[in-house]
C-alpha cells in the first residue's frame, strides 16, 4: 500500500513487483518538466518564495497512466512536493513496461521536477 506522503487516484494501489528478467522498463512519452505551466506555481509557494527540486516515484499501469505518485525527496515547501505528484499523475504517459513477450505490465519511474522562480531581469 502507499506510504502516507503519495498521491493516489481512484482505488487502492499497491507497489508494483520488481520486473521479471528481460523485461523493457517504462518510459515517460514526455519530459516532466514539459508538463508543467506558468499557472501551476502553488500561490502559497510563490507568496513564500518556495523553490527547489522535488523527487518522486510514479508507479505506472500496464496502459501507461499513473497509478500513484510518491514523494522521494522533498523540496522543503509541502505545496511544491504535493504540486508536483498532483501534476504528474494528472498529466504524465508513459510507455509501459513489457515483458520479455512484449506484455504489457506495471512499473515504476524516478525522477525530479524543479521549481524556480525567475529573478527579475533574468533571461
Amino acid at each position: 500500500m502507499l506510504p502516507k506522503s503519495a498521491y493516489a487516484k481512484g482505488d487502492p494501489v499497491t507497489e508494483p513487483p520488481p520486473l521479471p528478467d528481460g523485461a523493457v522498463a517504462a518510459v515517460p512519452r514526455t519530459g516532466f518538466a514539459w508538463l508543467v505551466q506558468d499557472n501551476d506555481y502553488p500561490p502559497e509557494a510563490l507568496r513564500k518564495n518556495a523553490q527547489g527540486s522535488v523527487g518522486f516515484e510514479v508507479w505506472v499501469s500496464a496502459k501507461g497512466r499513473a497509478e500513484a505518485c510518491i514523494v522521494t525527496q522533498t523540496s522543503g515547501s509541502r505545496a511544491l512536493d504535493d504540486a508536483t505528484c498532483r501534476i504528474v499523475s494528472t498529466r504524465a504517459r508513459f510507455k509501459p513496461a513489457r515483458g520479455a513477450a512484449g506484455e504489457p505490465l506495471r512499473d515504476r519511474v524516478r525522477s525530479s521536477l524543479g521549481w524556480y522562480l525567475e529573478r527579475p531581469g533574468a533571461r
